[in-house]
């Protein structure tokens, strides 16, 4: 704000120190005839700073050039050699999933991607391991990320190689890595009662609980999985969960919408559609669907909305605007979020503290457009073997096929070859001909 200060003269000045005195007409500046000079007065122009409107509480500044994150959980999957857990409930920090472990993990640890190699950060944006390491090419694990934490030991896998490292990643050897998984019968339900199951074979199995909540399998008459069920520490069969659920984490499951999906080539499942559903109720926390989610520490779990990523609170309720690239999951309240190629670690709780909603104007400065739900359609499949690609026309790749009867949600139709293209997912599309193959709208 400008600010008009008129310096004001002094109308006479006394004599005395040293100095003498001037007569008045002198002190004034008027001529000795008597008539005041016209004279504008001294004007002083000073301009305040404009407020800071951003309320973020950094770790550290957004000035991180990474690439990626990718939060450093451990890999389990194996309660006994005789039979496998479809999904376990983890606890706590993802360091520490394992059960039984043999090794405490630092839980202050991330995976970072910098230049297109991995490497490992703190929560304070210390490097930790160099980014020195080739991409893992295993698209079972759905990333790229070469460090794991597995349960007989730290592995940083490269190739068919892994360098064990201990807690704070201190190289102590190098060991072979086997593959992951392998043909395990799985712990399932039918008719009340805990099976065996493996490729349709069933075996009666008596199950008294493992300590921590689980998820099984329920299967139908013919053997097949038609839903799940969470099983208590003591093997009690608890209520169903609706749909196919993904993760259990510290009380919460993150299932699809219930809808059919389809596995690709890769084994991938593909998935876009996420509601969060709390353990203790058996119900959805909100109404909201989300295209990805990660998962509740310190009170809040990373949920993202087309291509931009926010935070809730265990209510379901969002805590801030979907403003970010990317965003990790919490360790003591603080997280990786990105925004325009950058990268910064946030004090979410503090943050909040100060502001009941985060929003792009208070975290960075700026509006930031909020994702629009991008569901379009919804068409059933009329046909088998509907082929799948990588793309809206008849040269992409081929990525798998369509079962007849599959409802599947429609993100945009293109023309193209002769076909209506409809993009069922981030990177899918599937193809009709004069209504021949699908039908919709279905709802």
């Amino acid at each position: 704000m400008k600010q008009i200060i008129i310096t004001a003269v002094a109308a006479f000045m006394l004599a005395g120190c040293g100095r003498q005195a001037q007569p008045l007409s002198a002190a004034l500046s008027i001529p000795e005839s008597g008539t005041a000079a016209k004279t504008a007065p001294e004007v002083i122009e000073t301009t305040e700073e404009p407020a800071d409107p951003t309320l973020a509480v950094w770790v550290h500044e957004p000035d991180l050039e990474l690439e990626a994150t990718d939060e450093l959980d451990s890999f389990h999957y194996v309660q006994d050699n005789s039979y496998g857990i479809y999904l376990y409930e983890d606890k706590g920090y993802p360091q520490n999933w394992v059960k039984d472990s043999p090794i405490e993990y630092t839980e202050d640890a991330i995976a970072v991607k910098k230049n297109g190699k991995y490497g490992v950060y703190d929560y304070a944006g210390n490097e930790r391991y160099p980014a020195e390491l080739e991409p893992y090419e295993d698209t079972y694990l759905r990333t790229d990320n070469p460090v794991q934490y597995l349960n007989y030991g730290g592995f940083i896998i490269q190739n068919q190689y892994g360098q064990v490292f201990d807690s704070e990643f201190r190289t102590t050897s190098k060991d072979t890595i086997g593959g992951l998984g392998g043909d395990f019968q799985i712990l399932s339900i039918k008719n009340g009662k805990f099976v065996k199951s493996f490729y349709g074979e069933i075996t009666p199995f008596a199950f008294s609980g493992i300590g921590q909540r689980i998820i099984a399998p329920d299967l139908n008459e013919k053997n097949e999985t038609a839903g799940y069920r969470i099983v208590d520490e003591n093997g009690k069969i608890l209520g169903p969960v609706f749909g196919n659920p993904e993760s259990f984490v510290n009380g919460f499951i993150t299932t699809d919408k219930g809808l059919p999906t389809y596995f690709g080539m890769n084994g991938t499942l593909n998935r876009n559609r996420l509601q969060i559903i709390s353990a203790d109720t058996g119900k959805e926390i909100n109404n909201e669907i989300y295209s990805s989610v990660k998962f509740f520490e310190n009170g809040y779990c990373p949920v993202k909305k087309g291509d931009k990523w926010g935070f809730i609170n265990e209510q379901g309720e969002a805590v801030s605007e979907f403003i970010f690239d990317d965003a990790s999951a919490l360790y003591e309240g603080k997280t990786y979020v990105s925004h325009n190629g950058e990268y910064g670690i946030l004090d979410l709780p503090a943050t909040l503290q100060k502001t009941e909603k985060i929003t792009g104007m208070n975290c960075y400065g700026e509006e930031i457009s909020q994702p629009a739900d991008p569901i379009k359609d919804t068409v059933t499949v009329k046909v088998n073997n509907l082929n799948i690609r990588s793309g809206p026309g008849t040269s992409y790749d081929k990525t798998d096929v369509c079962r007849e009867g599959m409802n599947l949600e429609v993100f945009e139709t293109k023309e193209a070859d002769g076909y209506t293209w409809y993009r069922i997912d981030e990177t899918n599309w599937i193809a009709d001909k004069n209504g021949e193959w699908l039908e919709g709208p279905i709802g």
